[in-house]
């Protein structure tokens, strides 16, 4: 259950994380060897990581002990899946006995000591750790419905970390940061915003609303507005979106615009629909817009533009400074033949 993801990270990512946060700078991992890899990855950038040999553990974390500093006469031993909750814990809210975790803390010297002779790991822990309880923030989970119940806790507390870091974030109920990220200070996150795996937000961006950026590196005073990134590289004052999606391995410069397409660009609407993230009534729209009995439409207009929208089914409405486009998405395949009609009436000024 360890490498179970809790919003698309291993619950063991979050925890050595947590431990990372609280002061833990090495770590000795024992794992079999078809999970090391996975695991591995797990664990924070810049932390010592020793990793045993299973026929060699025991000499191998004698080494690991006998070289820590001597000042940590204990050690923390993690035996199970746990969560250490983000928040302050206030003991008045418990009742009834502690509620012991897969996490203990163990004499440094008690363990070495075990380790130069032949010892049962686990009852050695029974008899010298020390278990942490739900009384120090640490829980043991032991289900996939616990792993859910403790996703929007971890989630917040990533947010409020990026917010004491100078992040401004709008919507703590729709905006998700994997603890992988790091978001530079005065960046704004907007609503349906949701960053993962390595991407790095410069100081300075707005990312949203409705982005998705994954493994990206974007550069100071960047904006993402209604877009999709993938594995890819953005610099500095660049404007992806509305509704670009940029495929793995791109690199887009600095003073760039990039993906606010025109009124008459065939065949980019209907496939970017597919892609956008979507209301509960299948609207993908830009910011400003109030909708009433309509879904399943695209809606693109510019900003500080307010948009009334009611009574559409699966429509396309393209609204840009000089054109007006409503369309039923069934008949995108029109859209040359209103770009000849308008060509032929209007000339190239709309086009």
């Amino acid at each position: 259950m360890m490498l179970q993801a809790i919003m698309g990270t291993p619950l063991l990512s979050w925890l050595t994380r947590s431990l990372a946060a609280g002061g833990v700078g090495r770590f000795f991992l024992v794992c079999h060897e078809r999970f090391l890899s996975e695991a591995k990855r797990c664990f924070p950038d810049g932390c010592e990581l020793s990793c045993a040999k299973l026929e060699e553990t025991a000499d191998q974390l004698h080494v690991f002990l006998s070289t820590a500093d001597e000042q940590e006469e204990d050690v923390i031993v993690v035996t199970g899946p746990a969560v250490i909750d983000p928040f302050a814990v206030d003991e008045a809210a418990f009742s009834g006995a502690p509620a012991e975790s897969g996490v203990s803390s163990v004499s440094r010297q008690a363990l070495m000591d075990a380790l130069d002779d032949t010892f049962i790991f686990t009852d050695f822990m029974k008899e010298h750790g020390v278990p942490y309880t739900d009384r120090d923030g640490v829980y043991a989970v032991s289900s996939m419905q616990q792993l859910a119940e403790w996703k929007p806790v971890l989630s917040r507390g990533v947010l409020y970390d990026l917010a004491a870091a100078g992040v401004s974030v709008w919507d703590y109920d729709n905006t998700y940061v994997e603890p992988t990220v790091f978001v530079g200070a005065g960046t704004e996150l907007l609503p349906g915003t949701v960053l993962r795996g390595t991407t790095s937000i410069a100081d300075g961006c707005t990312i949203g609303p409705n982005s998705y950026l994954e493994n990206v590196k974007v550069g100071e005073n960047t904006r993402v507005n209604a877009s999709q990134v993938y594995d890819s590289e953005i610099g500095s004052d660049t404007t992806v979106g509305p509704f670009a999606y940029v495929r793995p391995g791109s690199r887009i410069g600095s003073h760039v615009r990039c993906g606010d397409f025109g009124w008459s660009d065939i065949g980019t609407w209907g496939s970017l629909y597919e892609y956008l993230p979507k209301d509960a009534d299948g609207n993908t729209d830009s910011p400003d817009c109030i909708l009433f009995d309509t879904h399943g439409c695209l809606i693109k207009k510019p900003e500080g533009k307010l948009a009334v929208v009611e009574g559409l089914d699966e429509f396309i409405v393209i609204d840009t400074e000089d054109v007006l486009m409503i369309c039923p998405k069934e008949n995108e395949q029109n859209i040359k033949k209103f770009i000849d009609t308008a060509r032929f009436t209007k000339g190239d000024r709309f086009i």
